[in-house]
C-alpha cells in the first residue's frame, strides 16, 4: 500500500484497513477461544440427540503458556547497555512493567502469530508509555517494496454512551512516521477527522512481534489433531458415563405398581422418569435373578478409546514441538536425555527467539528517535534471553569448578539460572569485592605474621647476648 501526497491513508485505504481488521478479528477471537478452552469445533457444532456434551480440553493454553514460562519469564529476557543509559532504560521499564508487558505481547504472539507495542509519550510528564494493543483491534500497514517498511499502524477502539441510548462509537487512530489522525464513526463505515497531533518517534511508533516467517499462531498445525481428541472425549467419555447413568434397567417380571399412573403420567412417561422396564420376561420362568435383571447400555470400546485418546495427546505436544510437563519419563530422565526431549522445543524456542527479537530491537530504535523529548543518552544494547528449564545447582557447581581458568568468570556465571543470579554484571561486581577482602586480609595476616618473626627473632638475640 502507497501513501497520499499528504502522507496519509486515504478514505477509501481506511474502509479497507477498517474491514481488514474486521475479518482479521474473527479468526483471532477464534484462537483467542482455543486458548481459554472454548473449542469452537465443538462448541458450535450441530446440535445433536442428547446426551450431547461438549468437553473441551485446553491443550492451547497449556502448550502456549508452556513455552512462555520457558522463554519470557519475567527478567529471562535481559538488555545490557553501558553509561546513563543503563539507568535510564531501567527507570522507563520499571515505570511501564516491562516484563509484564513483554510477556502479555508474547501471549499474544503465541496465540495469534502477532503482537503489538505501541509508544506514546507522556507531554506532562515528559516520558514514555509502552502500551500493548491486542491484535484483534490493530493492522500494521507495509509498502509495497520488498523491504517491507511499515508506513502505518492503525488501532480501532469501540465505546458505548452512557445514556440510555447505548450508541456505540468507532474511534479509529491512525498512527504515521511524525504524526497520527483520530477518526470518528457512528456506523464503521464513514470516518469523520477527530484531531491529529504531532510525535517525536521519527517513525511509525509501534513494534509487531512475530514468532515465525509465516506470522501464525504456535500450535495451528496441531489444531484438527485438537479437534479429534475433543471428539473423542465428548462423544466417548462424557456422553457414554451419561448413557450409562440414564441406562434402563431391565426386568423380565412384573413388578407391582412400578409404572402406575402417578398424578397424570402415562406409563412411557412413568417408565422415562424411573428409567425401567418390567414385565419384560412375561409368561416365562426366570431360574437365575441374573438372568431376571440387568441393565439396558451399549458395549463398551474402553481400551480402543483410551489409546485413541492418548495417542492424539501425544501427537499434539509432538507436532506443537512443546514439551508436555506430565510426561511420565521425564522424572527419571538422565540430563542427556532430558536435554535430547527437549530439543524440538529448544529448535522451537530459537526461531521464536530469532523473530521476536526484531520487535525488541524496533522498540530500542523509537526509543533512541525519541531523545529530543526524553532526553536520553543512547547507546547499543545486547538483548539476551534466558531458557527457564529446571537445573541441577549440583552438578552446575562441579562444571563451574571445572570451567575455571577455561572461561571467563561471567561465562561462568551465566550457566546459572537467573532465580540464582538475576543480574550478571552485579553477581561480577560482588565477587571483585569479596577477592578485594580477601587481598586485604591476606595481607594482614601476612603482615602480623611478619611482625610475629620479628618479635621472636629479636627475643632470641637478647637472649643470647644474656647469655
Amino acid at each position: 500500500m502507497t501513501l497520499q501526497e499528504n502522507g496519509e491513508l486515504s478514505q477509501e485505504q481506511i474502509q479497507l484497513i477498517n474491514n481488514r481488521i474486521a475479518s482479521d478479528s474473527r479468526v483471532f477471537l477464534g484462537y483467542h477461544r482455543y486458548y481459554e478452552a472454548d473449542n469452537p469445533a465443538i462448541i458450535d457444532a450441530t446440535n445433536k440427540a442428547k446426551p450431547d456434551n461438549r468437553v473441551p480440553c485446553a491443550f492451547v493454553g497449556k502448550i502456549v503458556d508452556t513455552m512462555k514460562g520457558y522463554m519470557f519469564k519475567p527478567n529471562y529476557i535481559t538488555y545490557q547497555t553501558s553509561g546513563k543509559y543503563a539507568e535510564q532504560l531501567n527507570e522507563l521499564f520499571m515505570a511501564n512493567n516491562e516484563p509484564l508487558k513483554t510477556g502479555e505481547i508474547a501471549t499474544d504472539a503465541l496465540t495469534c502469530g502477532v503482537g503489538y507495542e505501541l509508544l506514546r509519550v507522556d507531554e506532562e510528564a515528559k516520558t514514555i508509555r509502552q502500551y500493548r494493543i491486542r491484535p484483534e483491534t490493530g493492522c500494521v500497514v507495509y509498502d509495497n517494496t520488498l523491504d517491507e517498511k511499515i508506513i502505518a499502524f492503525v488501532h480501532i477502539v469501540t465505546t458505548e454512551s452512557d445514556d440510555i441510548t447505548m450508541t456505540k462509537t468507532y474511534i479509529m487512530t491512525i498512527y504515521y512516521k511524525d504524526h497520527y489522525v483520530e477518526y470518528e464513526s457512528l456506523n464503521n463505515g464513514i470516518w469523520t477527522e477527530a484531531g491529529r497531533k504531532d510525535h517525536p518517534f521519527n517513525a511509525v511508533p509501534v513494534s509487531p512481534f512475530y514468532i515465525n516467517a509465516d506470522r501464525r499462531p504456535l500450535f495451528e498445525k496441531v489444531i484438527p489433531i485438537i479437534n479429534e481428541h475433543d471428539k473423542i472425549i465428548s462423544s466417548n467419555y462424557a456422553n457414554e458415563n451419561e448413557r450409562f447413568a440414564n441406562a434402563y434397567l431391565a426386568l423380565l417380571k412384573k413388578i407391582d405398581n412400578v409404572t402406575k399412573d402417578e398424578n397424570g403420567k402415562t406409563a412411557d412417561q412413568r417408565i422415562a422418569e424411573i428409567r425401567m422396564f418390567d414385565g419384560l420376561g412375561q409368561g416365562g420362568e426366570v431360574s437365575n435373578v441374573n438372568n431376571a435383571v440387568g441393565f439396558i447400555t451399549k458395549p463398551s470400546r474402553g481400551n480402543d478409546i483410551s489409546e485413541s485418546a492418548d495417542r492424539f495427546e501425544r501427537l499434539i505436544y509432538d507436532l506443537a514441538m512443546v514439551i508436555n510437563p506430565n510426561d511420565d519419563s521425564l522424572g527419571v530422565s538422565s540430563g542427556i536425555a532430558l536435554k535430547m526431549k527437549m530439543l524440538p522445543m529448544e529448535f522451537k524456542a530459537a526461531d521464536i527467539e530469532a523473530y521476536f527479537s526484531k520487535g525488541l530491537q524496533r522498540r530500542f530504535m523509537l526509543l533512541e528517535n525519541a531523545k529530543t523529548i526524553t532526553n536520553y543518552t543512547p547507546e547499543q544494547v545486547t538483548i539476551s534471553f534466558k531458557r527457564n528449564i529446571p537445573s541441577d545447582l549440583e552438578a552446575l557447581s562441579v562444571t563451574a569448578g571445572n570451567l575455571k581458568g577455561i572461561l571467563s568468570d561471567e561465562s561462568i556465571i551465566g550457566l546459572f539460572p537467573r532465580d540464582i543470579v538475576p543480574n550478571i554484571q552485579e553477581e561480577l561486581d560482588r565477587l571483585a569485592n569479596t577477592m578485594v577482602l580477601q587481598n586485604v586480609e591476606q595481607v594482614n595476616n601476612d603482615s602480623d605474621n611478619d611482625s610475629s618473626n620479628d618479635i621472636s627473632s629479636n627475643d632470641e638475640d637478647i637472649e643470647d647476648d644474656t647469655n
